[in-house]
């Protein structure tokens, strides 16, 4: 990292509580504001709303963007790197390293042996345990690495709908075409809620 970087971070992290700093390293993690500040000692009941007004101080947001743009340069990680071995799960085929014979057992394709396996093959499996048979593969979850595409993506951003204009709460209703009992109820109902 340069001097004017670490010279910046420096800076940024004077302006900072101890609180809001151990907030801003966690939240960096997983994104999850709330889980953020119940780890930076916020109490589990006004994390959300603390998280919240953490996210609006640009203090705080600045060094978030200098400390996650640091910790993605130096570890070597980037969007793209993250989108690729997320789609490599989500759109992975298992009968590229899987074959069952004609008994119904499986096998690695091939005859191939687990350390033969091609790296991309090798991503696919969360734990390998023997059996008195063989060996049991877990593999990792597509629907899960779909849905983290899905968000790295930002495909589940919410929509935004920019609103203008002036807000009339004074709504004019038509009464004419209610009972009387039906207005009787309108009127108790107001009263029992304090209106005239």
């Amino acid at each position: 990292m340069d001097r004017q970087k670490q010279r910046q971070i420096e800076e940024a992290k004077a302006e900072l509580s101890e609180r809001q700093l151990a907030f801003c390293h966690e939240y960096i993690i997983d994104w999850n504001g709330t889980r953020a500040a119940i780890a930076a000692g916020y109490s589990k009941k006004a994390a959300s709303e603390m998280a919240y007004q953490n996210m609006k101080k640009h203090k705080i947001t600045d060094y978030i963007k200098l400390i996650k743009n640091n910790v993605e340069k130096e570890a070597g990680i980037t969007r793209l790197k993250v989108v690729q071995e997320l789609k490599g799960i989500a759109f992975s085929d298992i009968s590229d390293i899987l074959e069952v014979d004609l008994m119904g057992r499986v096998f690695l394709k091939d005859g191939m042996t687990l350390s033969e396996l091609p790296k991309e093959a090798t991503k696919l499996i969360e734990s390998v345990e023997p059996t008195k048979f063989g060996i049991k593969l877990k593999l990792v979850s597509k629907e899960n690495a779909m849905a983290q595409l899905i968000k790295v993506m930002g495909y589940s951003a919410p929509d935004k709908v920019n609103v203008t204009g002036s807000l009339d709460t004074k709504a004019k209703i038509d009464y004419s075409e209610l009972s009387p009992e039906a207005l009787e109820e309108i009127v108790k109902s107001a009263q029992k809620n304090g209106l005239k």
